[in-house]
């Protein structure tokens, strides 16, 4: 059996080693110099934080972040612009790919094959969100994963999402 399917207490233990590799990887990864000053989610980036890491089944897990809404992403309403929205669900599901990520299993977090979102009501400068990304499911080459964006303050739904990867892993045929 292995850790993340034990007891609590090994599930436990392997969620806290998980959130604290996934923080190591994206925030201090040396992948982070390669982001060019003017690349669109690099305001946002500063501002992100990885809250909490779940691997659920082997082919399942979860990820939550916190971000505060900025000015750099309103459109002209004053209101989190929809293809903000977007490339936050985008980025932040795809790297939900890496709670159960393994050598020839989706180690490459996979590229985005559709992404559906849908949008609910407004955020606004200053408000926390919250993003949740879950993945649904992931076979040897597909995975479904599913975002949700909500305020902090309130739980009111933002927007959400579902996406659909494809795994780009060299040897995932061998599976």
């Amino acid at each position: 059996m292995s850790k993340s399917e034990g007891s609590p207490e090994s599930n436990d233990e392997f969620d806290k080693k998980l959130l604290r590799n996934l923080r190591k990887h994206l925030w201090e990864g040396d992948w982070r110099k390669t982001i060019p000053d003017r690349q669109y989610t690099r305001a946002w980036f500063a501002q992100l934080e990885l809250l909490e890491a779940k691997r659920t089944s082997k082919s399942t897990g979860k990820l939550v972040f916190r971000f505060p809404v900025q000015q750099e992403y309103l459109q002209q309403f004053q209101n989190l612009a929809g293809g903000a929205q977007a490339a936050f669900h985008d980025i932040c599901t795809a790297w939900a790919m890496l709670t159960i990520a393994k050598p020839g299993f989706w180690l490459m977090t996979g590229r985005t094959t559709n992404l559906n979102v849908t949008y609910h009501k407004g955020a606004q400068l200053g408000e926390v969100l919250l993003l949740e990304c879950e993945v649904v499911k992931a076979g040897a080459r597909l995975a479904t994963v599913r975002g949700t964006l909500k305020r902090e303050k309130d739980g009111e739904l933002v927007s959400t999402c579902e996406q659909n990867m494809y795994n780009t892993d060299t040897n995932s045929a061998k599976l």
